[in-house]
């Protein structure tokens, strides 16, 4: 058994480590959130708004398809974009972002670049897809308190 003041400085504990622990859960099953917006773009068709990612012009749409590809906006031609990218979290500033260091042939960002022709936000989470990060992530949290919390 603990005293009320024990529980206390352990809560106290866990709720400071708790961005850190946030972070550590994520990166853990980075793989799994990078593929959440790999979906987005390459099965669903969105942004990160959850709105239809903007249509290819008709010869680039012809052109994926002689291919073999599909002509809908999938952002995965040479799958360079997708293939590269990686979630980064900052602890300190309780933020995290998905991005890719694949560049245009110009050198540009290829995520800035996409971003600005589809006019919105293509690299950040869907609702549902931050849903499903919440799910991947909160047991381990949720086991982590407990260990914490251990009496």
């Amino acid at each position: 058994m603990c005293t009320i003041s024990e529980m206390q400085a352990r809560l106290m504990q866990l709720a400071s480590g708790l961005p850190e622990i946030v972070g550590n859960a994520m990166m853990e099953n980075k793989s799994e959130i990078i593929g959440l917006v790999i979906g987005q773009h390459e099965i669903d068709h969105v942004d990160s708004n959850n709105e239809p990612l903007r249509r290819y012009s008709h010869q680039y749409a012809l052109a994926k398809e002689l291919y073999g590809m599909s002509g809908e906006t999938t952002l995965d031609l040479t799958g360079q974009f997708h293939g590269e990218m990686n979630l980064r979290v900052d602890v300190a500033a309780g933020e995290f972002e998905i991005n890719s260091p694949a560049q245009t042939a110009q050198g540009e960002l290829k995520s800035e670049w996409l971003t600005k022709w589809n006019g919105s936000e293509i690299m950040g989470l869907t609702p549902d897809s931050k849903e499903i990060t919440n799910e991947i992530v909160t047991p381990i949290i949720i086991g982590l308190a407990r260990e914490m919390l251990q009496v």
